[in-house]
């Protein structure tokens, strides 16, 4: 994953990078500074965006569910 392609999945997710640092316990200075300079964004973050973005599907789910039931 390159640096455009990590904004893009930031915007996706609706996450900037300083809430996604906080996510993750990185520091804000080296999240932005991910894809810069030969710094390559880590093998984690696009797995770990596209499991964010799932639990943010289900919570939905969840949501509308408990509003359908009643609770």
């Amino acid at each position: 994953m390159d640096r455009q392609e990590f904004n893009e999945a930031l915007k996706k997710a609706k996450l900037s990078k300083k809430v996604f640092a906080e996510l993750v316990g990185a520091e804000y200075g080296t999240v932005n500074n991910w894809g810069t300079e030969g710094r390559g964004v880590p093998y984690w973050v696009p797995s770990w965006i596209e499991n964010y973005l799932k639990r943010e599907a289900f919570d939905t789910i969840a949501q509308r569910v408990d509003e359908v039931r009643g609770l």
